[in-house]
């Protein structure tokens, strides 16, 4: 939750702005709310930072711990990045990366990418205020997109391999829900 998230950040001392997903800086600092999300960019003093659960560029988007199970990948990671005006496509801060389990879920992986990722944000903050970071532009030709999920995901095609089929079930744990149709419907 927000509050969680709050209560961590001011333990290092930092401000989290409810609702518009950036991390301020500086103490001094409290952006009042901020609606124009162009604004929310530029406000806070070493821009705005988005964790993000990829090796970036693989998996740009909304689902990409699903679409690093799907893809079989043999790692996985988090990134630190400088959020810019596309999706997810700012200079890398710092990344971490991770060994994907042959048995992981997209719950498994992502509990133990929110517990590196925790510890990444710390640091990438801190090196931003001590300003020992050197951001690295994004390989766009590399980038691999991860969209957002739907129900009709989760339908078994009985075309695919039993690998493919393993994978899709780890990857849509929690949700969508795999669901297999025969000729009597589900």
């Amino acid at each position: 939750s927000l509050g969680i998230h709050q209560e961590c950040a001011r333990t290092v001392g930092i401000e989290l702005a409810a609702g518009i997903e950036y991390f301020c800086l500086s103490r001094e600092h409290r952006p009042a709310a901020v609606n124009n999300v162009a604004n929310a960019f530029d406000a806070p003093r070493f821009g705005a930072v988005n964790l993000h659960f990829s090796l970036l560029p693989r998996h740009r988007g909304a689902s990409p711990v699903q679409h690093t199970l799907l893809c079989g990948d043999a790692l996985a990671g988090v990134c630190t990045m400088q959020m810019d005006r596309g999706l997810d496509t700012g200079a890398v801060l710092q990344r971490r990366e991770e060994a994907v389990g042959a048995r992981d879920t997209t719950s498994t992986l992502g509990i133990r990418l929110a517990s590196a990722g925790a510890e990444l944000l710390v640091q990438t903050l801190t090196g931003l205020e001590c300003r020992a970071l050197r951001p690295i532009v994004q390989d766009d030709s590399l980038a691999t997109p991860a969209p957002l999920l739907r129900r009709e995901d989760g339908f078994v095609h009985w075309s695919e391999t039993a690998l493919q089929l393993d994978r899709r079930v780890r990857a849509y744990d929690p949700w969508p829900p795999v669901i297999c149709l025969g000729p009597k419907g589900v």
